[in-house]
């Protein structure tokens, strides 16, 4: 039986440059598109107050936006992980 991890042994390289690029596109490419859409949108923000607590307070749009984001990154990490298991 050979070690499961031979084949990443054996690309370290490209895993490593895989693995960079997707942080990156996850912590600085995404964000920006959110942002974008989030000011395409408009202002139809719910400014009424959801949480709050000592340090501060959360607001619903802010709940929203957080809960997209959410779903967003993991719509792209099912996705990721599809492609990894085709290989």
């Amino acid at each position: 039986m050979t070690n499961p991890f031979a084949t990443f042994r054996k690309n370290q390289k490209f895993w490593m440059a895989a693995l960079v690029l997707v942080a990156i596109f996850a912590f600085v490419i995404a964000p920006v598109f959110d942002y974008a859409q989030s000011a395409i949108r408009g202002g139809s923000a719910d400014n009424s107050v959801a949480v709050r607590w000592k340090g501060g307070k959360l607001t619903l749009a802010e709940l929203q936006t957080a809960v997209q984001r959410h779903s967003s990154l993991v719509r792209f990490m099912s996705e990721v992980a599809m492609r990894v298991l085709e290989q």
